[in-house]
């Protein structure tokens, strides 16, 4: 993991340049940090109808200039991610910041909870890639064709 964090933006300011500055910022962060991949928390349900809409919006965005760039995107759903980094699908934001600071040896808390998600995401996606190398591994040892 290379990076972890949120945009914030006011909700005082239009949404037109709420949306511009998620693509500056966007922008700066894949410049300065020059990822392989991406990880996009997937959303799969909301109560407020009004929410789904601008976070798809904001969503987009952000797709956009990942896209601009060929960059991969890995999607996973907040219960695959808590089923990997807590053992449990249904964990609430304490027992998935208490996993991951146990796993990474941390002291201090990761703020915001949104950060810690992002830094749980992260952990689930190299743990899927150690088991996809380590599949490789006894694949190639055992003589069998790679796929």
């Amino acid at each position: 993991m290379i990076f972890a964090g949120m945009i914030e933006t006011e909700k005082e300011t239009s949404w037109a340049n709420r949306m511009i500055r998620i693509s500056k910022e966007i922008q700066e962060i894949l410049e300065i940090y020059k990822p392989n991949f991406v990880h996009i928390e997937r959303q799969f349900f909301f109560r407020n109808v009004n929410n789904v809409f601008r976070i798809a919006e904001a969503k987009g965005v952000i797709l956009l200039e990942i896209f601009k760039r060929n960059l991969e995107v890995l999607e996973f759903t907040p219960l695959q991610m808590k089923s990997v980094v807590a053992d449990d699908g249904r964990a609430k934001k304490p027992e998935i910041l208490k996993s991951v600071m146990e796993k990474l040896g941390l002291t201090e808390k990761i703020k915001p909870d949104d950060a810690c998600d992002a830094v749980a995401f992260a952990m689930m996606n190299q743990k899927m890639l150690d088991e996809k190398k380590r599949e490789k591994r006894v694949t190639k040892k055992n003589g069998k064709k790679e796929e």
